[in-house]
């Protein structure tokens, strides 16, 4: 696991190696220095064992390293993006029915009716997908039946979807407005996209975002693709 990046900002990797090092310090004296020790005749040498050691420490330290040059941007990402996001939700939309393709920070800070149109936290989605029923026409219908208030979705992980559902996920949502922050390092993508089920959701969820967008940071790029302002 030292030598392969797992991506999603090392997340999944750092519980393998804790754990590695958790067993190591455990059962490393015996490993090194035990009747049966895997350094036989150099058991007792202390520059064998420095030596392995200090191999380990590196492969550990250049991971490390990258991974707080990051941190600080990191942080900022997940502020820019998904903590605005639930700042927005509980402002306008507390105990909405809000669906959404990352469910994380808005269902954690949120007492909300969720509809995870990804399929993490929604079986019928997730039953849907592994049986070959996933379509923009799925979609719609579980949208309407789940009455959404709005639909929070990055575009672009639909377009890695198989089959027709790249092509038509947007078709029959209206699309409101993108919310794009700079330099990303660990949110899935840097734009996330506002979506209402019919126009009148989509003046209602316009308005709301206009009103919203003076409390981003001033990092966030908003577009507004719709005009229902009076």
């Amino acid at each position: 696991m030292q030598f392969v990046y797992e991506g999603y900002f090392y997340r999944y990797e750092a519980y393998a190696i804790g754990l590695a090092c958790f067993a190591f310090g455990l059962k490393g004296q015996d490993w090194l220095f035990g009747d049966d020790s895997c350094l036989g005749p150099y058991k007792r040498s202390a520059v064998w064992a420095t030596a392995l050691i200090l191999l380990l420490m590196v492969s550990f330290g250049l991971r490390g390293i990258r991974a707080m040059s990051k941190s600080a941007t990191a942080t900022m990402n997940i502020y820019h993006q998904h903590i605005q996001m639930a700042r927005f939700v509980h402002n306008y939309y507390p105990n909405g029915n809000v669906a959404v393709n990352d469910i994380g920070a808005i269902n954690y800070f949120n007492d909300v009716h969720l509809l995870d149109v990804w399929g993490l936290g929604s079986p019928q989605i997730a039953e849907a997908y592994l049986t070959g029923r996933y379509t923009p026409q799925l979609l719609q219908q579980v949208a309407l039946e789940h009455d959404s208030d709005l639909i929070i979705i990055y575009d672009i992980w639909f377009r890695r979807r198989p089959g027709e559902i790249k092509d038509e996920i947007g078709t029959n949502w209206v699309k409101v407005a993108t919310w794009r922050i700079p330099d990303n390092v660990v949110a899935s993508e840097d734009t996330v996209a506002f979506y209402a089920i019919n126009e009148v959701r989509a003046a209602t969820l316009e308005a709301n975002l206009r009103a919203f967008e003076s409390e981003l940071p001033p990092e966030v790029t908003v577009e507004v693709l719709t005009d229902y302002a009076p």
